[in-house]
C-alpha cells in the first residue's frame, strides 16, 4: 500500500483542524519561491516533502515553472527564510539552504530587499535569498530546492513541535499555481499525537504521515502549520529529557 493510501485510510480518525493554531509558537519557515523581473512564468506545480525528525525537520521542494513568451527571459528567482519567534535566540539558519536548476546549482545571494523591517517587530525576522536564472522561450524548468531547519514550539507548555511551510510568494506567479501539494512523512516515534493542521484546507492525517493538495492556488500569505505531540519524554519549557521513551512529559 502506498503511503497515499494509508493516509487515506486513517483520514477518518477524529480530526484535528479545528483545534487551531498552537499560540504562542515560535517557527522558522520557507516557503514557495517567488520571482523577480518582467517575465510571465506559469507556475504549473509546486511539491513540498517534509520529513520530520527528532527535533529537525528535513524539507524538499520541487517547482515546475513555464514560459509563456516566446523569448528567453532573466530573471531572479526569490527564496523566503522567515522566522516568529518569542525568544530571541530561536534564530534562522540560512546555511541550510540548497538549489538547483535543472540539477544544475544555483548560487543563493542574502538580500533584504522588499522587507518592511520597520512593520515586522522585534520577534519577527525575514531574510530572503536570490538566484539569477534564464527561463527559455516557451519552456518548462524545475526547480528544486533542499534545507533542514528545527522544529517550531508550541502551546502554553511549550511542549508542542511545530512544522510549517510559507504560501506568500504564490501570487509572484503568472496565473494561479496550477496544483500545489504537501506531504509530511513521520513515524508513530517521532510524532506521537497531533494536535492542529493549519489552515483548515483537507488535510488528510495518518499514523505515519499527512497529506494536502490544492489545485488553482492564486492568493499567498497562509502560513501551514503542522502542530504535535513528540515521541519520547520531553521536559518543562519543552527541552528534551535524556532517556527514551514513548510517552510524554
Amino acid at each position: 500500500m502506498s503511503m497515499l493510501a494509508a493516509i487515506a485510510l486513517a483520514g477518518t480518525l477524529a480530526s484535528p483542524q479545528a483545534k487551531g493554531v498552537p499560540e504562542p509558537h515560535s517557527i522558522v519557515y520557507s516557503g514557495i519561491p517567488g520571482m523577480i523581473g518582467d517575465a510571465e512564468v506559469r507556475m504549473d506545480s509546486h511539491s513540498v516533502t517534509m520529513t520530520i525528525g527528532n527535533g529537525s525537520v528535513t524539507v524538499d521542494t520541487l517547482t515546475l515553472l513555464k514560459n509563456t513568451r516566446a523569448a528567453d527571459s532573466a530573471v531572479k528567482v526569490k527564496f523566503p527564510w522567515t522566522s516568529r519567534c518569542t525568544n530571541d535566540d530561536f534564530l534562522v539558519p540560512p546555511s541550510t539552504l540548497a538549489a538547483t536548476w535543472d540539477k544544475t546549482a544555483l548560487k543563493l545571494e542574502p538580500d533584504w530587499r522588499d522587507v518592511a523591517t520597520a512593520n515586522l517587530g522585534p520577534r519577527f525576522r525575514q531574510k530572503v535569498y536570490l538566484a539569477d536564472v534564464t527561463i527559455k522561450a516557451n519552456a518548462t524548468h524545475a526547480l528544486r530546492v533542499h534545507y533542514t531547519m528545527p522544529l517550531g514550539r508550541g502551546g502554553l507548555d511549550n511542549l508542542l513541535r511545530v512544522a510549517a511551510y510559507g504560501t506568500t510568494y504564490a501570487e509572484y506567479w503568472h496565473g494561479p499555481i496550477g496544483r500545489f501539494q504537501i506531504s509530511l512523512k513521520y513515524s508513530p516515534q517521532t510524532v506521537f499525537q497531533v494536535y492542529s493542521a493549519m489552515p483548515n484546507w483537507g488535510w488528510q492525517i495518518g499514523p505515519n504521515g499527512a497529506f494536502l493538495r490544492k489545485d488553482g492556488l492564486a492568493q499567498g500569505g497562509e502560513v501551514l502549520l503542522f502542530s504535535f505531540y513528540p515521541g519520547g519524554f520531553q521536559g518543562i519549557g519543552g527541552k528534551d529529557a535524556k532517556g527514551g521513551g514513548g510517552g510524554l512529559g
